[in-house]
């Protein structure tokens, strides 16, 4: 998961680290913030420069919910994980500015209540978010492992970073941590079991956040009804 609470991630980078120590690999999506290269041409540039202007919004809308992003929680990434994935411009240049810029123009909208002074101006939008949080992952939980509907573009933001993901256990005989949010596990998970992993242990679970009832996050729509 991209997002959770502080002591989730605190969990899982503990967990990472006793692994490193162990002698494995860590191998993470791309991660690392990169200047904007300088043979983009204006479209790309665009779109480049809207995935990097929607993190303060985003990061203020799910502190609401008490949870941090994790770029946030992961800070400073250590020098030794790998990122094994399409960096941003490559996607960008296989899905194409307009799809790529749609989609993020989409998500940024999820959040763009979230300015620096939404408590006084903005607080119905606050309580929607939740009541928006606690439905809609309830249901996207209720799908399992089910593919998820695909949007234009998800054949380059999931299937060929899945296929990038994999071309990095390929290129090791090391153990692997591999850091990747959710909508990944299922790609990655039938690309192992294609190479002859099988599972050796059971599933450890970690609680990345508790979700507002759907009642609670009612309540306080309703209490800023008039705002």
């Amino acid at each position: 998961m991209h997002v959770g609470t502080p002591a989730y991630f605190t969990g899982l980078l503990d967990t990472i680290s006793d692994a490193e120590n162990g002698g494995a690999a860590v191998h993470t999506e791309f991660i690392r913030s990169q200047p904007i290269p300088p043979d983009v041409i204006e479209e790309e540039r665009r779109v480049l420069e809207a995935m990097k202007s929607g993190g303060p919004c985003e990061d203020r809308a799910i502190a609401t919910l008490g949870w941090v992003h994790q770029r946030e929680a992961f800070g400073d990434i250590p020098p030794s994980w790998q990122e094994h994935d399409l960096d941003p411009l490559q996607i960008i240049r296989l899905a194409g500015p307009t799809v790529i810029g749609a989609q993020i123009a989409r998500h940024q909208r999820r959040f763009a209540w979230a300015t620096d002074d939404w408590q006084t101006r903005r607080p119905r939008a606050a309580a929607l978010f939740a009541l928006q949080a606690a439905i809609g992952l309830r249901i996207g939980a209720s799908r399992g492992t089910k593919k998820i509907p695909y949007t234009p573009g998800d054949e380059i933001l999931i299937d060929a970073r899945d296929r990038a993901a994999l071309q990095g256990i390929d290129s090791t005989d090391r153990d692997v941590v591999m850091i990747w949010g959710a909508v990944h596990v299922r790609g990655i998970d039938t690309g192992l079991h294609a190479r002859g992993f099988t599972h050796t242990a059971d599933p450890e679970w970690r609680t990345v956040a508790v979700l507002p009832t759907i009642s609670t996050a009612l309540w306080h729509l309703f209490r800023h009804r008039a705002h």
